[in-house]
């Protein structure tokens, strides 16, 4: 095997690096999107575009402003961030301003879901998809090493798509944030580094206040610049404590009250014009742990509240900045991005999250025209090549046999042997495996 030369200190897992010893790059596919559906554009744009002959599905071109003037759409983006954001790049690399990012804290979870239904408080639940299954696979099938390697690639990406002066956000918990500042260190530099925020959720009952143990209680914000000392920042003040203020129990000869403190007289309504600058610990902020009752909660399992985003997007960015989140679940980053003036864009795999971002938007008042975007069979076409090594127009009959395989595995049905036709069998039904990037046709069951 050949020596990898380590020249610092650094995260190392297995994939990490080709046998050559070189770094192993993700692939960079550059793949045209799907303009699915324009939300609340007007219609004097959509008499327009009628016009221009554009049907209904057309590819995103791509030659927008950077304003909602200069005909600029917000982005919802349905497929594998992956592939989305290496088929971004070429358009967006370098103008992102913040990005804040929520992906899975290393615990397994599937892309499943119960959603409500009625009035009554049932709920329904909704099997992932083969799509789905196959990313749940691609994070966890080899543990923390496969997690790791999923977050390094996107990391990277993301540090291109970020401005001189912006910064990212990514939220973990004790699970990983060891693992993701190690690979921030590697890709921003620790320069870069600016701050670890710890968001306090603790409870002061239920499960995990049995453990025998300090009863864990905070979230964890991994705070990078692009260029330190460049990032848009805009200071963040909070009211002060009533303990605090309660010291204040002297009055001037002008009513003013105030307290004398380190050898200087302060007076109250500075202090409370002031504010008391937010430190990198907040416990001001409620999760739905604590209030899991609140109006604002959709029922998405990963949702966070909209205080703790606009905290972020007020301080690490301003009006008309483009904001990203690549894994963006129930769409809380795009909402409060929208109600703050930002432009954004938005990424998920889950299908459940993109319904739950879309209807979110729509609840908005004024909510601006946004577009929803795939990768459509392209997507599928790249999946199939990369996952089996296909570069002739059909497949090798080994690799046939990996693919059927792989698709019966996902479905959870039996192989065949001895049969040309039919490819599996699931409880009493056969099964019919078509090709990735075309629907099964009558003739073929035929």
């Amino acid at each position: 095997m050949t020596k990898i030369d380590i020249t610092k200190t650094e995260l190392v897992w297995p994939g990490k690096y080709n046998e050559d010893g070189t770094l192993k790059e993700a692939p960079r596919a550059s793949l045209p999107f799907q303009v699915i559906e324009t939300v609340n554009e007007s219609r004097a744009t959509r008499v327009t575009q009628q016009s221009k002959g554009i049907s209904l599905f057309n590819t995103y071109q791509g030659n927008e402003g950077d304003t909602f003037e200069e005909g600029w759409k917000n982005k919802l983006i349905w497929g594998d961030n992956l592939l989305v954001m290496t088929s971004m790049l070429e358009k967006f690399a370098g103008k992102i301003d913040l990005i804040y990012i929520d992906p899975p804290f290393a615990t397994g979870t599937n892309f499943s879901f119960q959603a409500p239904i009625g009035e009554q408080s049932n709920t329904i639940t909704k099997e992932q998809s083969v799509i789905e299954e196959k990313a749940y696979r691609d994070t966890w099938g080899k543990g923390i090493s496969s997690y790791v390697d999923m977050m390094y690639k996107r990391i990277h990406l993301c540090r291109e798509f970020l401005s001189e002066q912006g910064s990212i956000y990514i939220h973990c918990d004790w699970r990983v944030n060891s693992y993701i500042r190690l690979i921030c260190d590697e890709v921003f530099g620790t320069d870069n580094f600016q701050r670890e925020i710890i968001w306090d959720i603790s409870v002061l009952s239920g499960f995990k206040t049995k453990a025998k143990n300090w009863i864990r209680g905070h979230d964890t914000l991994i705070f990078y610049s692009k260029k330190s000392g460049q990032n848009i920042f805009n200071k963040q003040q909070q009211a002060h404590r009533p303990e605090y203020i309660a010291r204040f129990n002297k009055v001037d000869k002008d009513g003013r009250k105030y307290f004398d403190g380190r050898g200087e007289r302060r007076y109250l309504d500075d202090t409370l014009a002031k504010g008391k600058a937010i430190g990198d610990v907040w416990n001001d902020i409620m999760s739905f742990q604590q209030i899991p009752t609140s109006r604002e909660r959709l029922g998405y399992d990963t949702q966070k509240p909209e205080s703790l985003l606009n905290r972020i997007i007020e301080a690490s960015s301003n009006k008309g900045s483009l904001v990203a989140d690549f894994f963006c679940g129930s769409g809380t980053t795009l909402a409060v991005a929208e109600k703050l003036g930002r432009r954004w864009i938005g990424c998920d795999l889950g299908k459940w999250a993109l319904h739950t971002a879309r209807k979110r938007m729509l609840e908005i008042d004024y909510c601006k025209p946004f577009e929803i975007l795939n990768l459509g069979k392209y997507e599928r076409q790249y999946w199939k090549i990369t996952t089996f090594d296909e570069h002739e127009e059909s497949l090798s009959e080994q690799t046939f046999l990996e693919y059927l395989a792989f698709i019966l595995q996902l479905y959870g049905a039996q192989p065949l042997k001895n049969y040309w036709h039919l490819h599996g069998k699931k409880g009493k039904s056969m099964v019919y495996v078509g090709t990735v990037d075309a629907p099964v046709t009558i003739g073929e069951i035929d």
